[in-house]
């Protein structure tokens, strides 16, 4: 009975907290950076409750967020936060395509481009503030073909600005905390004097180098990726994300922002072209396709995706999803494999040659180290999953279809390893993520799938596999942003016929919420 009472807590709580940044505002947003489709933006008015759905899922796949299509805490925190001006759905790139940075349909017709400061902010001196543009531009230049000379007078290919409000160009600021700056693409048509231009809200208190106020070097940096022709990536570490997350010591360019100023002008000569990258793919309405589990110390459970980390409990997902590096400070994304060795309490992440090990969540001194130096040649680079097995207390590394065992009193991998995975009855033939729960059972993931090990059969349980959207309860989710009462018409209407009264959709979830808690117990 604690536990429903605690549920239904957590339910109230969270709802409070949804319709606390208010509707109208979260629509606002939508249709302002162009997350609806033309049609509904051009009728002024929400088709369905379908229509608004899809809007958040594009908001949470350009953001690197969980794909739930609903309006949870983190999707409403994020578009609280300042951001650039530019709509999200500019360039060539459909919200759908995995490829993550964007480009415009045209570019400069030149890469020899000049610019000029039309006024300056007085919250830095003149020095600081063409300095930190030169930097900016030069960040570009250095992947690329680009070259960049600063100009006096007359007009510059590319003219910065900073401006209070309404600053004839179509869009005004809105003041300290939203948008930040907005620059404009270039173009061919020259009787456009604007393409290429960049402008600074003067509203904000710019800063160089400190954890105060607002960057000025990285939003320049972003705002000349416009300026260049780049639309936004959908990579939270890019700079050319749409969200400015706060200052960034030796901020530099991502590798899908280098991927993207190459495809438009190339590399710079001496220097390696940069391939670009692919975010994760969306198999359903919650993105599930792990790519490592482990657990801390503390006894906390975390699957991870490419780039966030989610707290698992016997009743399922325990809050929203982190961004990895800010719950593992230092650890990088796209992990390969994770495991926690009960018998030292420490957690180790492995990626590419390297690993990490931490010590609950602070990483311990020294590390990262070679996977080789610390576990043996044996241990191969680019592992797929790793886990410790409750059977007997080894640890276990899957790479392709094979596996080593690592035996921790002899630290190296055991006499005659690797062995094919098919030994593990049930499994298959492909590992992404593993590792052993609470519960003391193994599970293993696969795609947007995922198998329980029984231990004392030695295979996997015949009620398996199921799909790994159940460790997210995307079921319990499906809350909708009702609508608000006070609106005519009211224009938010659902598509199926029970939607439009609140109370019996929150039974409904109340009810969803009990028996999915009931059935993860059963993990």
């Amino acid at each position: 009975m604690e536990t429903h009472l605690l549920l239904i807590s957590i339910f109230l709580t969270w709802t409070v907290g949804v319709h606390s940044f208010g509707l109208n505002e979260a629509l606002n947003y939508l249709q302002k950076y162009h997350y609806f489709p033309d049609n509904d933006l051009s009728s002024g008015r929400l088709r369905s409750q379908n229509s608004l759905n899809d809007a958040i899922r594009r908001f949470q796949r350009v953001n690197g967020l969980n794909v739930t299509g609903l309006a949870t805490p983190d999707v409403l925190e994020l578009m609280q936060m300042p951001r650039c001006g530019l709509p999200d759905n500019t360039g060539t790139q459909s919200f759908n395509r995995a490829r993550r940075y964007t480009k415009s349909d045209v570019a400069w017709h030149k890469t020899d481009l000049t610019w000029r400061m039309v006024n300056y902010t007085p919250d830095l001196s003149r020095g600081t503030v063409e300095n930190i543009m030169e930097q900016a531009l030069q960040t570009w230049a250095d992947v690329s073909q680009l070259t960049f000379r600063q100009v006096r007078s007359g007009q510059a290919d590319i003219e910065i600005s900073f401006a209070h409000g309404d600053h004839r160009d179509g869009n005004p600021f809105d003041g300290s905390g939203g948008v930040l700056a907005h620059a404009y693409f270039p173009t061919p048509d020259r009787s456009y004097s604007i393409a290429g231009d960049a402008h600074f809200d003067e509203a904000e208190a710019y800063t160089d180098r400190t954890t105060r106020g607002t960057n000025l070097f990285q939003v320049a940096v972003h705002e000349f990726g416009h300026s260049l022709g780049l639309g936004h990536s959908n990579s939270p570490d890019a700079i050319m994300a749409a969200i400015y997350r706060g200052y960034v010591p030796n901020a530099r360019l991502h590798n899908d922002d280098i991927a993207g100023i190459q495809a438009l002008y190339g590399a710079n000569s001496g220097r390696p072209e940069v391939e670009g990258t692919e975010g994760p793919k969306v198999t359903s309405d919650c993105i599930a396709n792990f790519v490592a589990a482990a657990q801390t110390a503390s006894r906390g459970s975390y699957l991870f995706n490419a780039t966030h980390a989610f707290k698992m409990t016997l009743s399922g997902l325990a809050g929203s999803p982190v961004p990895i590096g800010s719950l593992f400070r230092r650890l990088p994304n796209d992990l390969d494999a994770a495991f926690y060795y009960e018998r030292t309490g420490k957690t180790y992440f492995f990626k590419g040659s390297n690993y990490w090990r931490f010590s609950d969540f602070q990483l311990d001194r020294g590390y990262p180290r070679n996977i080789q130096s610390g576990f043996g040649r044996e241990v191969p680079s680019d592992l797929d999953a790793a886990f410790v097995w409750s059977g007997n207390g080894m640890t276990y590394f899957v790479k392709g279809n094979q596996y080593y065992r690592f035996n921790f009193r002899t630290a190296a991998v055991d006499p005659d390893y690797p062995r094919p995975l098919s030994v593990w009855n049930g499994i298959g033939t492909k590992v992404d993520a593993a590792f052993q729960f609470h519960n003391k059972a193994t599970y293993f993931f696969t795609g947007g799938e995922y198998r329980r090990f029984d231990d004392n059969q030695f295979t996997v349980d015949n009620t398996y596999p199921r799909p790994s959207t159940v460790w997210l309860k995307c079921e319990e989710m499906q809350v909708r942003m009702s609508p608000d009462p006070t609106a005519a018409n009211n224009e938010m209407m659902s598509t199926t016929s029970d939607s439009s009264d609140a109370t019996t959709d929150a039974i409904s979830v109340l009810a969803l919420l009990f028996s999915i808690a009931l059935s993860l117990s059963q993990l």
